[in-house]
């Protein structure tokens, strides 16, 4: 009988490794109904008019606590508001010196951590159970923030927010949000032109392993079907090619904002060892796509 080679096996027990950390991880919720995030961010450097050379950059540790499994669904904690805190973290404070408000903010891994990093913050979700987890985390972590409980389909509640401001969404777009949110968006930066939306869409059907599986278990639910045809070729996920159509016909522009290697590698690496395997194996991280929205 023939050895199987050996990139076969080490692909069968990579997988069977990943598979065993994920049915541990899912099994965890029935013993430890909470899990602890930590995350090392960098301090910005205080301005100096010495000619000496600058001193080396200070971090600083933030600990999230979040839930293992729903509900409620903001309780746990997403890779769109990790790429997009470490996206932001990545360029320097005077590109967006606004105020930044994290709507949908869940337990507050981006919010939290962008307070602690010095950014004026305004967190705000619909739910009020995940808002007193947040307040935890932000009290856990010293960090100064406003939290609050606010409904984004409720435009007079929006109206409330900061203004002019650095409207930030990671993962809003499902199932009423193709509808909704574009409003939303369309209220804060008519109300301020001088407001800046960054958007995290997930594009759930993307990555080449969450197609296969998806194909393999004959699964083309709505959401996995391609109409109408988004402005984005590369957009699979039938709910965002919704959202981008009906963002294009309130008036507002989307533009695809690259992300580099080294801040999806930051993401990664926080993770631990199964869940990293889990995105790198469905290719999550790649489907994560960042994008600045404007009036047109």
């Amino acid at each position: 009988m023939s050895t199987p080679p050996l990139g076969s096996s080490l692909f069968f027990l990579t997988c069977s490794l990943v598979t065993t950390g994920c049915a541990f991880q899912s099994a965890l919720p029935f013993f430890s109904p909470t899990r602890t995030h930590t995350l090392q961010i960098r301090l910005p450097s205080a301005p100096s008019s010495s000619p000496s050379p600058p001193p080396p950059p200070a971090f600083s540790t933030v600990t999230i606590t979040s839930l293992r499994s729903p509900p409620p669904v903001g309780g746990l904690v997403y890779p769109a508001s990790r790429l997009a805190l470490r996206h932001l973290l990545s360029l320097p404070p005077s590109s967006s010196p606004l105020p930044i408000v994290d709507a949908g903010a869940g337990v507050g891994l981006a919010a939290v951590s962008l307070a602690k990093a010095g950014r004026e913050v305004t967190a705000v979700d619909f739910d009020p159970d995940v808002v007193q987890l947040l307040r935890g985390n932000a009290a856990r972590n010293k960090a100064n923030l406003t939290a609050r409980v606010l409904d984004l389909t409720d435009l007079k509640a929006v109206e409330t927010l900061p203004s002019p401001c650095h409207l930030l969404c990671c993962d809003l777009v499902y199932h009423s949000g193709a509808s909704a949110l574009p409003l939303t968006l369309l209220s804060v930066l008519s109300r301020d032109p001088a407001s800046r939306v960054t958007l995290v869409l997930v594009n759930r059907f993307g990555g080449a392993g969450v197609a296969a599986l998806a194909g393999i278990a004959g699964v083309r639910g709505e959401s996995a079907r391609p109409s109408p045809t988004p402005l984005d070729g590369t957009v699979t996920d039938g709910e965002i090619a919704g959202f981008m159509k009906s963002a294009e016909e309130a008036g507002l522009r989307l533009t695809r904002v690259e992300v580099g290697r080294e801040v999806r590698r930051e993401v990664l690496e926080e993770l631990v060892w199964w869940e990293r395997g889990k995105w790198e194996m469905l290719g999550i991280i790649d489907d994560l796509k960042i994008y600045e929205v404007a009036l047109k």
